[in-house]
């Protein structure tokens, strides 16, 4: 799951600085006068090349090949490029760093950059990835000529080596034409490598603002840009796909617009307006007696119509579940009066809430992705009544009870559950998916998806969830009446478990 709360930019410079370090330092001044309108955290992006190495010794005067001219009219020192990363510094930007050969990489940790950057072109150099492996350093890695297969070994060696990894769609062509950008496959990453934050690296057209909104609507929130600044007394020009300080700003404009259409983060509850509230109720129809209703007595559907308008407070007609619920009038009502005060029967409060909660369950199971068999007999653990599951309990399936024994737990957001021990049983959970914080003999630890925690017999332990949690507890033979509880009145109560299989509080 993706923490972070704000857009990073990286603005990529390249050689863009021309080998002037004024030159360089103009374009990081522009660039600050274009991100103040923005609430983003900014990176200026480096290239380091030991050139005396990189480039072979019978190729290092060839000023026909391109690259070779490139790298070698643009080449400044080290101290030119730390001159530059304190200009950075002191706009607030943070830096980063690209190296083409392992001087570099050890010469990027030398000098302190605070992410190092893995190039395209650099996605598959063996050695060169083994190298920075070596120096623990968070690294940003471009996928452009990658197959799937090939991030998949990138992906493997880093978190062999636990480094921390963020992936980069990108595509290779420069500039890249909108047919060839391939946006799909940020989706395609995000679904593969759980865990693993992925952006998006441009090289379209700076005039071209669609690819990154669209980009920030497949959940992006990291972006590169090549960037430059055009001296035209100097003779510096900007090639196809780096944008000038004015293309930047609207870039930066369409990101923030695209993340205010989009609102909220999905991972979080909706929270309709109230002008929407209100002006939805326009068009609700309310509940109205159908023929006179006494006070205190029951109604349904039968004594009832449904027509607009609703009015304020009153009852509509999506308060009556599908359930069949029996609904107490608390005031009298004459025919075609809005039925305004009215609770559910108390008999039926409890279906009300079970509802509620596999509801919930069944959306963090399918957001988990985990499909339950059909035949797994399903419990609810309710240790002080069904009235308060919402607050303290689990939903237990269970998949296999022999000699040994299989359990997936589900809990929804801010559940609780209470510290117990078991006299027969051994257990091991493994978190699937969300968090758990789990407390093991008075010992707290937070367990995220693949921790692994082992109770013995007679171990006290807790669990609760702030967000919503998938468990699996793997364990020797589960017993009825095997767990017993810290607070005695949970031991005392003969009714703390509510089977599924064949109850008729299924819906």
């Amino acid at each position: 799951m993706n923490s972070r709360t704000k857009p990073l930019i990286i603005f990529e410079m390249a050689n863009n600085h021309m080998g002037s370090v004024d030159h360089g330092k103009k374009i990081i001044n522009s660039l600050k006068e274009q991100a103040k309108f923005f609430d983003f955290d900014f990176a200026v992006k480096f290239q380091y090349r030991d050139l005396d190495t990189f480039i072979h010794p019978e190729y290092k005067d060839r000023m026909d090949l391109k690259f070779v001219k490139r790298f070698s009219e643009t080449r400044i020192s080290d101290a030119d490029y730390l001159s530059l990363k304190s200009e950075c510094e002191k706009v607030g930007f943070k830096t980063i760093c690209t190296p083409f050969d392992e001087v570099s990489v050890r010469k990027i940790k030398e000098h302190n950059y605070d992410y190092l950057k893995v190039a395209s072109c650099s996605i598959k150099d063996w050695p060169l990835l083994e190298e920075i492996c070596k120096v623990d350093m968070p690294v940003i890695a471009s996928t452009g000529g990658a197959s799937l297969e090939d991030v998949d070994k990138v992906v493997s060696l880093f978190h062999h080596e636990s480094v921390s990894l963020i992936l980069m769609h990108c595509v290779g062509i420069y500039p890249t034409d909108n047919s060839n950008l391939q946006l799909n496959r940020i989706s395609w990453f995000k679904g593969r490598y759980n865990g693993i934050e992925v952006g998006f690296s441009t090289h379209e057209s700076p005039d071209q603002l669609l690819p990154v909104s669209i980009a920030v609507g497949k959940g992006v929130m990291i972006f590169e840009k090549h960037v430059g600044l055009e001296d035209k007394s100097q003779q510096f020009e900007l090639n196809a796909y780096s944008a000038n300080p004015e293309q930047v700003g609207r870039w930066l404009n369409c990101i923030d617009e695209s993340i205010k259409i989009l609102g909220e983060n999905s991972e979080k509850n909706y929270t309709p307006k109230k002008e929407e509230i209100d002006g939805l109720l326009n068009l609700k129809r309310g509940v109205y007696a159908k023929e006179t209703i006494e006070k205190d007595l029951n109604f349904d559907e039968n004594k009832v119509f449904y027509a607009m308008p609703a009015k304020k407070g009153q009852m509509t007609s999506e308060d009556f579940s599908k359930h069949s619920l029996k609904y107490v009038s608390l005031d009298s009502y004459n025919k075609n009066d809005p039925i305004i005060n009215y609770v559910i029967e108390k008999s039926d409060i409890n279906r009300v809430t079970i509802s509620d909660l596999l509801h919930k369950i069944k959306a963090l199971l399918s957001q988990a992705r985990i499909i339950i068999n059909e035949d797994s007999n399903i419990e609810l653990s309710h240790h002080y009544g069904i009235e308060n599951i919402a607050n303290t309990g689990a939903v237990l399936i269970d998949c296999i009870n022999q000699e040994y024994c299989k359990k997936i737990l589900v809990m929804a957001p801010n559940q609780v559950h209470p510290e117990h021990y078991h006299i027969k049983k051994k257990e091991s959970f493994q978190v699937l998916w969300g968090d758990l914080d789990f407390t093991k003999n008075s010992v707290k630890m937070k367990l995220k998806p693949g921790d692994i925690v082992t109770i013995e017999k007679m171990e006290k332990h807790s669990f609760a969830t702030k967000n919503g949690v998938v468990f699996e507890e793997i364990s020797t033979t589960a017993f009825s009446n095997d767990s017993v509880y810290t607070d005695e009145k949970i031991n005392k109560m003969t009714d703390r478990k509510t089977s599924l299989k064949d109850h008729s509080l299924i819906f």
